[in-house]
């Protein structure tokens, strides 16, 4: 009986090498029942069009790989019957298929619709990678992904194992290439799968809005410290135990007095306020649930957030964002987008996960050079929720036009010995502005910014004329 089965097992994969062959491109998936040798194909939806990024990203080294390719093994039930196995439209045996939706409440109502790659994509972090035509290096390379580089997500299937990285897991991607839509494969340990988590922010944006009840809500204000200096953590420490920092924040108090316990609160976080005494307003955290006491000199009710329609959510574990818009007969997404968070280095900052107000806009701020302190260039299309966090446009810098100034004249002796050095320096004059940047292949991919949410410039464009102050709020999710 056990040879039966193998021999119908070998006539389906036969038939599926068959039908691959026609169809190499098709998403459809080959579901192959080897005890009934019965052969079904379900259709997958339709891949998005994607506008490939000016960069794209990876290369692996392809050193310390078996090779033999993975090979479907036959599993039998408790009954001895064999599960069926499932092998994708070119034959190869399918671990999963990527299909990212919307929750079926949740409407897609695009606003903006530039540099859609997918609800599911890859990144090339690492440098130039190999695109192969299946996945092992027995096939050819059909293709080099640079790094950066950004590709619609299909499918994950099982091909050539590599001890480095101890999987045999390999991803079909999508990309374009002129005008036509094409497919290859890539090796997972290689590149850095992402997606838009349209379920966790729609639970999150539900959640808040049950929480939101007009007057109740306050965001904390400090930005530069206007309203003081909280005190020092412990006595003595400048962040708290959640690494945030005490430069624009206020405390939080566990108890309803100045003794007590503290966290700090950043500038911009939104707050429900449940109530208040002579000192403090009782506050809840929407992201949290946590209780705090926080001074009242430390809360502001400007722009009170009784109204909330619109919410972007940053998710700094994918690097993109989406924002949502509450209409008529309920919540929609109006677009989606790669974004950039902060980092931690010498004059940069990560960006600190929380709830905020949409707190001001500008059509730029101006950012200057980390070392000399001078005015650098500006940020377009900017909104402010959190001290001096934006979220804004590709950075410009400034071409900064200079002029020698002499200090000192050179000075000889009488026999024309030079007894002092002539001294210069230069001296900014004036700053050119080169015009906007729309993109870069940087953005979506890792934390590079100093504390802000770098975007395309043509969608940070569209936020910062969609968006309404006193309706907004942002939300960094991790």
């Amino acid at each position: 009986m056990k040879c039966i089965k193998q021999l119908v097992l070998i006539g389906a994969i036969c038939l599926v090498s068959g039908l691959a062959s026609v169809s190499f491109a098709s998403t459809e998936a080959i579901v192959i029942d080897t005890t009934t040798s019965e052969v079904s194909a379900t259709t997958e939806q339709e891949a998005e069009a994607e506008q490939e990024a000016e960069a794209e990203q990876i290369l692996p080294s392809e050193a310390n790989a078996d090779t033999n390719e993975s090979q479907s093994s036959e599993a039998e039930t408790n009954e001895g019957e064999v599960e069926p196995i499932l092998y994708n439209a070119d034959g190869h045996p399918l671990i999963v298929s990527h299909n990212t939706t919307t929750p079926e409440d949740l409407k897609v109502a695009l606003k903006y619709d530039k540099y859609l790659v997918g609800n599911d994509y890859i990144v090339l972090l690492n440098g130039p990678v190999n695109i192969r035509k299946g996945p092992s290096t027995s096939y050819n390379v059909i293709r080099r992904g640079q790094r950066y580089g950004k590709y619609k997500l299909i499918e994950t299937v099982k091909g050539q194992y590599f001890k480095s990285s101890d999987t045999d897991e390999w991803h079909k991607i999508m990309y374009y290439s002129n005008g036509q839509v094409l497919y290859g494969y890539v090796y997972s340990g290689i590149v850095a799968v992402r997606q838009y988590r349209f379920d966790a922010a729609y639970k999150k944006i539900l959640d808040m809005d049950n929480m939101i009840h007009g007057e109740n809500v306050a965001h904390i204000s400090n930005y530069k410290n206007h309203n003081g200096y909280p005190p020092l953590y412990l006595g003595k420490h400048k962040e708290d135990d959640r690494a945030v920092l005490r430069y624009q924040a206020a405390p939080g108090y566990f108890e309803a007095n100045l003794e007590s316990g503290f966290r700090y609160l950043q500038d911009g976080r939104l707050l429900r306020v449940d109530g208040y005494d002579e000192m403090f307003y009782h506050v809840t955290t929407f992201d949290t649930k946590e209780h705090y006491y926080v001074p009242k000199k430390y809360l502001s009710f400007d722009s009170q957030l009784a109204n909330l329609s619109q919410i972007i959510v940053v998710d700094l574990s994918n690097q993109n964002e989406i924002a949502f818009e509450k209409q008529e007969d309920g919540w929609a997404v109006v677009s989606y987008s790669y974004a950039t968070s902060g980092t931690v280095s010498e004059h940069k900052e990560p960006t600190d996960p929380g709830v905020y107000k949409a707190i001001q806009k500008k059509d730029k701020f101006l950012y200057l050079d980390d070392k000399t302190k001078e005015i650098a260039g500006y940020a377009p299309f900017a909104i402010r929720f959190n001290g001096g966090a934006y979220i804004h446009g590709f950075p410009v810098n400034f071409r900064l036009i200079k002029e020698e100034i002499v200090e000192q004249e050179e000075i000889l002796d009488e026999e024309g010995n030079v007894i002092q050095e002539r001294i210069t320096t230069e001296k900014i004059i004036d700053r050119e502005d080169p015009g906007h940047i729309e993109y870069s292949g940087t953005l979506g991919t890792i934390p590079l910014s100093h504390k802000c949410i770098r975007n395309v410039t043509s969608h940070a464009k569209f936020l910062y004329e969609w968006i309404r102050i006193g309706e907004a709020v942002v939300i960094i999710e991790e």
